[in-house]
């Protein structure tokens, strides 16, 4: 429909530099119109718009927060703790800290008798 008005309006600049006819570009108008008519009725159903709660907002504010000062921890982590400093401060995303609650949880479970008779016997050697 706008094609069909540019052309229109710009008729005499144009005339004589495309191959098109005035049926052609009234024909084309009344196409667009038909579409814009039946494509999207008044009854349609529109996109729902989005609306993101406060949890969501205050979790991108978090991650926003520790993208921007996450080197500041580092370098905090680097003056306590030295060349150690990447056990306190691990790199942004890293999943470090899952295989240190699973070196934990392993430390916590009990140990059999038997498993403590065989680390005695190798110890001393048997």
């Amino acid at each position: 429909m706008a094609l069909a008005h540019l052309y229109a309006e710009h008729a005499d600049a144009l005339r004589g530099k495309h191959p098109f006819t005035e049926e052609e570009f009234a024909e084309l108008q009344a196409a667009s119109e038909w579409l814009l008519d039946n494509l999207t009725p008044d009854g349609a159903r529109r996109p729902a718009a989005k609306q993101r709660g406060e949890a969501e907002k205050m979790r991108d504010r978090l991650w926003t927060l520790m993208v921007r000062r996450h080197a500041d921890l580092r370098k905090i982590g680097y003056y306590f703790h030295g060349d150690a400093f990447e056990d306190a401060t691990p790199k942004l995303q890293s999943r470090l800290a899952s295989t240190v609650a699973d070196e934990e949880e392993e430390a916590d479970q009990p140990i059999d008798q038997e498993e403590e008779t065989k680390e005695a016997e190798e110890e001393d050697g048997f």
